[in-house]
Parts: structure tokens; C-alpha cells; sequence
């Protein structure tokens, strides 16, 4: 039996929130929490107009204390909380820390939302038994590695409790994807991603990929992004319109990773978490292919990995990059767009070894530049290419851009970026939505074309799916990606 799907609803008046819930219900919302603490006094006096409600609502006054906007005051909470209680919720949600409990008609769920990690305090809340409640719901920050190495050991065996044990911070979209496998009583989850609303917690996971994944047919698989930062990937977005459209039992999250060590620990976990594959982002991708077993041509040609493939416990690494980039200088050799001949590469990363690996299979001269000279001299020699300083730029019909300029989180780049694009030259970029649009008005002063990183990420994110199903994605959904661009996330 699947975790009940409760929708966080993120509505600060009645009709905001009688507006979420008919979105909630048509995603596939079981029920639909409604945070009281963030209603106004006069909010709070209209909530018997909720109801009837389309699907069951619970009631939730979360304390400032465990991160709310409610009362911490026990006297105060109490009085506000029998009015809650008053009225026809299923559940209420009262705080084991300072409530009392509560005399209701309705289900209770009793919730401790911690600020530090505690195993044995989170061990013993969740085996503690509430008269009269539904669940007992502990939520706790922690990081993936933390997740799978200190907090998963403390869980009960599933079905032995009920219980909802939720994180939040970098492993936050992890425990959630999990809570089938580990038998929670109910999974948190946000209004869909189509809604254009903000979730009250980023951890939390849209409900309309929630229920794909619990109610379509065959076996779950999971899938990942690991990166530092990857909040801003639009991979779970591109994947699981592929699930919804493929009628498939997968679900694809975005997993920050804080350190070499922790990505290290946490691929074992993941492997007997149930999970098939990630794919791997900026700043792990040569320790990607370091800790495979077995690499394709491609990754060991561009020596590192942005997918893994996890196999009867063993880790194989691929570079959809490569593939992803190769078929797009293809394309603009095809159409005329360019010559074929030269590229500038800048950057020294993961997509620059792409790049070039694609660059030497079609036959093209490369000129590599970065911001660390002495990176971008060792790629340009471990391909073959030419290395330059970014003071001395040479002009090109196609320049890659491959650094995270662009990102708000990159710095601020170079002066000299339009000076290597030609009049009337390309620049494909690999950042897709960027923040600024620093590159792009690079290539408009030097008299040329810009494009995101969209399609290159669809290419390669096709090549993943590919890899880790045995078949291409739905054809007509990816060809509607592209078309809609990065709104399409």
C-alpha cells in the first residue's frame, strides 16, 4: 500500500486555498494540509469556508520554534488549536514538544520538527505509540550522506509503526522518495511544478510525480542528479515528463553533494536504495569515472562520467555530453550553420572534455581557453588542441562556452567573451535558463548568435534514459521539449 499523498498547500487566504485544492485534487492529491500559521487573524476566522472540501484537509500550526509562523506559547497554541479542532478537518497536526494533546473528533498526527540531527532522540520518537494518532511525524535537516549513513539505521522496520520521517536541506527529496520502500504512513509533497506556485518546503516533491511513481505499472526505479548546486537542474522536470508520457514507475530527484568523501558514500547507498542510475553534474564528474568499475569509450575519452549506470551492485560510467554535443555540432554541419573546420572551447571542465572529444570525431580544430590558464594548456595537450590565454583571443564562427558563467552562483565573468566570437559566428552554450545573460550579449556586441543549453541537455538526458531503460524516450514529448524550451521545467 502506497504512502498517503498529502499536498502542502502553499495559500496565504481561504481563496488561495480553495483555488490549490482543486489543483491539489486533480494531481492526485489524498489529502491537503493546510499551514494555519501562515493565515492572517481574519484568515483564520474564514476557514470553515473550506469546507465541504474536494478531498480531506489536515490542519497544521507550526510553531516559530520548528520553523513555522505560529505561536510557541503552549497556553496560546492550546486555545488555537481547540478552534482548529472545532471544525471538520480529518486530522489535526499537534506538537509533541508543546502540546497537549488533543480532544477531537478528528485523527491527530503528532510531529517533532527538530533543528539538530539526534539518532537516538529521532529513534525513540518514532517508536513511541500516541493514543489516538494517526502517525508520529519527525523531520529533521540533514545531508544525503547523513541521510543514508546515520538517520536510515534509526528507522523502524516498514510496517512495524506508523510513521512519516521526512528531512529537510540537500537529502530532503531522498527520504521522500523513498517513503513507499521504507514504509512511511504518508508522503509530504507540492503542488505540481505546472502549477508555477512555490512549494513551502523545497524538499518536498511534486504530487504529481508521487503518484506516477506509486501507481504506474512495473517495478519503481530512481534515478538522480548529483552536483553542488543542482536546485537550479531541470532534469527531474525533463525525465519525468518522459515517465508520465512512457507510463513508467520512475522518479528522478536533485541530490546536492557536499564534498568528494560524501559522493563517495553515498553511491553504495543509493545502489541498494533501489536507485538504477544518476546522472552526475559540476563538480563530480571525474571522481565519477574514478569510482566506476567499468567506463564506456566515451567517458574514458573525455576522462570523466556524467551518468552511472548501477548494475547487479557494480557502477558503469557514461558521457551523454559527448553524445549530446556530437550530435549537435553534426546538426549545424548538416544545415550549413557551420563550417565544420575550428571551435574556441572555453572552459576546462566536464562539458570542455566533451567538447573536445566531439571536436577530434568530427575532425575539428580546437582552440581551448580558461579562466585558470594551466587547466586549460593540460586539456588542450591531452587532446591534441591549441591553448590560449583569455587575454589573447582568437575569433571563431563557433565558440562552446562550457564554465558557469551565467549562474548567479558563478561570479563575475571575463570582460573579453565576445572577443572570441566572429561576426555572424554561433555560440552554443551549455548553461540552460541562465540567470544572466552575460554570454548571451557577448555574442549580440560581436555580431552573433546565441544558443542556451536546452537542447544539449535534452540530447543528453535522452542518451541517459536511453542507457538506463533500453529504449529511446517517447519521441513526440521530446520534440515538445524542445519546442517549449526551458519553460518546459
Amino acid at each position: 500500500m502506497h504512502p498517503t499523498r498529502i499536498v502542502t498547500l502553499p495559500g496565504r487566504s481561504v481563496d488561495d486555498l480553495r483555488a490549490q485544492l482543486g489543483v491539489a485534487e486533480l494531481a492526485g492529491a489524498e489529502l491537503a494540509e493546510i499551514r494555519v500559521d501562515r493565515l492572517s487573524g481574519p484568515e483564520r476566522q474564514r476557514l470553515a469556508e473550506l469546507f465541504p472540501a474536494p478531498i480531506g484537509l489536515i490542519a497544521t500550526l507550526r510553531s516559530r520554534a520548528e520553523g513555522g509562523e505560529g505561536p510557541d506559547d503552549p497556553a496560546e497554541r492550546a486555545g488555537l488549536l481547540a478552534e482548529i479542532a472545532a471544525l471538520p478537518f480529518a486530522a489535526v497536526d499537534w506538537e509533541g514538544a508543546r502540546d497537549l494533546p488533543l480532544r477531537s473528533e478528528a485523527r491527530t498526527i503528532v510531529s517533532f520538527h527538530e533543528v539538530a540531527l539526534d539518532s537516538e532522540g529521532i529513534r525513540r520518537k518514532l517508536s513511541e505509540r500516541f493514543e489516538g494518532s494517526w502517525f508520529v511525524k519527525v523531520v529533521v535537516p540533514a545531508t544525503v550522506g547523513e541521510a543514508i549513513s546515520t538517520l536510515l539505521p534509526v528507522l523502524p522496520p516498514a510496517g512495524e509503526n506508523r510513521f512519516v520521517f521526512h528531512t529537510t536541506g540537500a537529502s530532503g527529496p531522498l527520504l521522500r522518495g523513498w517513503s513507499e520502500r521504507l514504509g512511511m504512513a504518508a508522503v509530504y509533497c507540492s503542488l505540481p511544478t505546472a502549477a508555477g506556485i512555490d512549494a513551502v518546503e523545497v524538499s518536498q516533491i511534486p504530487v504529481d510525480r508521487i503518484r506516477q511513481f506509486t501507481e504506474a505499472p512495473g517495478p519503481a526505479r530512481l534515478f538522480a542528479v548529483l552536483g553542488q548546486p543542482v536546485a537550479h537542474s531541470l532534469s527531474p522536470a525533463i525525465h519525468s515528463r518522459w515517465f508520465a508520457a512512457a507510463r513508467r514507475r520512475g522518479l528522478y530527484l536533485a541530490l546536492e553533494i557536499g564534498s568528494d568523501h560524501e559522493f563517495a558514500e553515498a553511491l553504495p547507498g543509493l545502489i541498494s536504495g533501489g536507485f538504477t542510475g544518476v546522472n552526475v553534474t559540476h563538480p563530480w564528474k571525474r571522481l565519477a569515472l574514478e569510482l566506476s568499475e567499468e567506463s564506456s569509450l566515451g567517458a574514458e575519452r573525455c576522462g570523466c562520467a556524467n551518468t552511472l549506470v548501477f548494475d547487479a551492485g557494480s557502477i558503469r560510467a557514461e558521457n551523454t555530453d559527448l553524445v549530446a554535443v556530437l550530435r549537435r555540432l553534426e546538426e549545424l554541419q548538416s544545415d550549413g550553420s557551420w563550417a565544420g573546420e575550428r571551435l574556441v572551447v572555453l572552459g576546462a571542465g566536464g562539458a570542455a572534455r566533451a567538447t573536445l572529444a566531439a571536436a577530434e570525431a568530427v575532425g575539428a580544430r580546437a582552440t581551448v581557453a580558461s579562466r585558470r590558464p594551466e587547466e586549460a594548456v593540460s586539456l588542450a595537450r591531452e587532446f591534441g588542441q591549441e591553448a590560449r590565454a583569455w587575454s589573447d583571443p582568437v575569433r571563431c564562427d563557433l565558440v562552446v562556452h562550457a564554465t558557469p558563467i551565467g549562474r548567479s552562483s558563478a561570479g563575475d565573468p571575463p570582460p573579453s567573451i565576445s572577443d572570441w566570437i566572429a561576426p555572424a559566428g554561433r555560440v552554443l552554450d551549455f548553461v540552460y535558463r541562465p540567470e544572466r545573460t552575460t554570454v548571451a550579449e557577448a555574442a549580440a556586441r560581436a555580431g552573433g548568435s546565441y544558443e542556451d543549453g536546452w537542447r544539449l541537455l535534452v540530447y543528453q538526458a535522452a542518451e541517459s534514459y536511453r542507457i538506463w531503460w533500453g529504449v529511446a524516450p517517447p519521441e513526440r514529448t521530446s520534440s515538445e521539449l524542445l519546442q517549449e524550451g526551458p519553460s518546459a521545467g
